[in-house]
């Protein structure tokens, strides 16, 4: 049976990763002018974020199951019918289409005033995109290269262990209100 995972052990774990990314992030500052910013992130998202990620979860397998593995974030490995799994993939899609327009229009009037005036510039997803055009071609094949290892594969995969694979599985004491702990505490993550 799996041990169920404190709130301060589960902040700990979804926070000081990010807050270890932010440091090194600052830090590569001074190479500005040589690696674009949105680069820097990718980089140190793959080299940084994910292997912390991956790390703990082989530790913590290690913990619990005595071997190095990430077995412990492979809980919920039950098959789904396919029609059923079919299902579930069209409502999801469906609220996450209905969310991200109500949560869009709250995000783009209470929230990005205040990012925007409140954050520095290369904190801004934007302002990484708009910088791309000041840097060669060879730069920007690279930075769409590592965009599409980053976020298409290697960083989807390692949250998906870590937070819902992990987490959610070890805060079942929460029944239906453990989903939208880990939501919420998983968005906080990406802020």
């Amino acid at each position: 049976m799996m041990k169920e995972l404190k709130i301060s052990k589960m902040l700990l774990m979804a926070f000081l990763a990010p807050m270890i990314f932010m440091i090194v992030y600052i830090r590569s500052l001074r190479f500005k002018e040589f690696i674009p910013q949105f680069s820097r992130f990718l980089l140190i998202s793959l080299f940084v974020l994910a292997p912390f990620e991956m790390i703990t979860l082989l530790r913590e397998n290690k913990k619990e199951n005595g071997k190095i593995g990430i077995k412990c974030a492979l809980s919920y490995n039950q098959k789904l019918d396919k029609r059923k799994a079919i299902l579930i993939v069209v409502v999801l899609f469906c609220i996450a289409g209905i969310a991200s327009k109500f949560v869009g229009t709250w995000e783009n009037s209470l929230v990005m005033p205040y990012v925007n005036q409140h954050v520095p510039d290369y904190f801004i997803a934007q302002n990484f995109i708009n910088q791309l055009e000041l840097y060669p071609k060879s730069i920007i094949l690279i930075t769409t290269i590592l965009f599409l290892i980053a976020n298409g594969l290697v960083l989807p995969i390692t949250e998906e262990l870590y937070f819902n694979g992990y987490m959610l599985p070890r805060l079942q004491r929460f029944n239906g209100f453990a989903p939208v702990i880990v939501t919420v505490v998983f968005s906080l993550y990406h802020f």
